[in-house]
C-alpha cells in the first residue's frame, strides 16, 4: 500500500490543509450548504487534534478557526432602487447579500433599499440605514 502523507503543519507558507480548511469555512457561510458545512467541520475536527501539542506551528490553521469561531456579520441588502448598489460597493467588509429586489424572506421596508444584518444564523429587524 503506497500512502500519501498530508502535510498540516504551517510552515513559512500555509499548509494546504489550512488554506483548505480557510477556504471551505468562506463556502460554507456563503453557500450555507449544510452538506458542505458538515465536510468543513470534519476537516476543522482534524486539524484541531494537532493544533493541541504544538499551537504555534499552526498559525494559519488558527485563523481558519478563529473565522469559525468568530463569524463576520453577514449583511442582506434589498435593493430598491438598483443606483443605491454604487453606493454599496465601497461601504462594507462583511459577507454581503446583495438582492435585486425583494422576497418573501426579505421584505423592504417601506418601500426602501432595506437591510439585514445577520449573526450566527439570526437576523436583527430590518433598517433602511447603513
Amino acid at each position: 500500500m503506497v500512502l500519501k502523507p498530508k502535510d498540516i503543519y504551517d510552515g513559512a507558507i500555509p499548509s494546504g490543509n489550512s488554506v483548505m480548511t480557510y477556504c471551505l469555512i468562506w463556502l460554507s457561510k456563503i453557500t450555507k450548504n449544510a452538506e458542505l458545512e458538515k465536510f468543513t467541520q470534519k476537516q476543522i475536527d482534524f486539524i484541531k487534534n494537532n493544533i493541541a501539542s504544538y499551537p504555534t506551528g499552526y498559525s494559519f490553521s488558527l485563523l481558519s478557526i478563529l473565522l469559525e469561531q468568530f463569524p463576520q456579520r453577514e449583511i442582506v441588502c434589498v435593493l430598491n432602487d438598483k443606483q443605491d448598489l454604487e453606493m454599496l460597493k465601497q461601504e462594507f467588509s462583511s459577507v454581503v447579500t446583495i438582492l435585486d429586489g425583494p422576497t418573501k424572506e426579505y421584505p423592504l421596508k417601506d418601500n426602501q433599499t432595506t437591510f439585514y444584518v445577520c449573526e450566527n444564523h439570526s437576523c436583527k429587524p430590518p433598517t433602511n440605514k447603513l
